[in-house]
């Protein structure tokens, strides 16, 4: 209203002329109506919310990103890894996993409990003896070894685990078993226990796990 005032002033005044009006009106439309600058304010609130919002988040996802390894886990990275390998292995520390050219699993580091009774097996003098047995196994952090369990164990579920150790137990017993005889078996000296230690350890070995007591 105080525009509308104005401007029938300019043209009715003495001395008022139609140039003074269009200075006038030049003079508003550079300044733009009173609400301009409000809209204006907001959008680069918006703006600088909506920035701060994106940096935030991209900060939070990269760092997700990096994947730290328990104490009692093995962190296998697949995938695009250096060296050519199929898979890298980490034990303690950690490591980042690259966004769509690799993924991670953890394996578990936590000991079985297998009880394998080998019934009716051969000793060297063709006599048949039961071997009750109970063994402590679970998968090495030797370097090498994690890299074998990554490839041969990854994926596998535990019930699956335990059974496939159990299976390659038993057939090392058999082989232990075979060399001696029922003599040797029964006196159950360090001879024996080597044996087994060592067939049943070198077996084992070929899967990534590792054998911790026998009895």
């Amino acid at each position: 209203m105080n525009m509308l005032t104005h401007l029938n002033e300019l043209l009715h005044s003495n001395g008022g002329s139609m140039a003074e009006l269009n200075s006038y009106t030049l003079a508003q439309s550079a300044v733009g109506p009173p609400w301009q600058g409000g809209i204006e304010d907001s959008l680069l609130l918006i703006a600088a919310v909506a920035g701060i919002i994106v940096l935030l988040g991209t900060a939070a996802y990269w760092a997700s990103r990096y994947k730290k390894c328990p104490s009692n886990k093995i962190l296998v990275i697949y995938g695009k890894v250096s060296g050519g390998k199929s898979a890298k292995t980490l034990h303690g520390g950690g490591a980042f996993i690259w966004p769509i050219i690799q993924s991670y699993q953890f394996m578990s580091l936590e000991p079985m409990w297998l009880k394998v009774d080998l019934n009716g097996a051969l000793a060297a003098n063709n006599i048949r003896v039961n071997v009750p047995s109970t063994f402590t196994v679970a998968l090495d952090t030797d370097p090498a070894m994690m890299n074998t369990a990554a490839v041969r164990l990854l994926g596998i579920t535990q019930a699956d685990l335990e059974e496939l150790a159990s299976e390659i137990i038993l057939g090392s017993l058999r082989q232990v078993v075979a060399q001696m005889d029922i003599e040797e078996i029964n006196k159950a000296d360090e001879t024996f226990e080597r044996n087994i230690r060592e067939l049943v350890g070198k077996e084992l070995g070929t899967v990534g796990l590792h054998l911790i007591t026998w009895r």
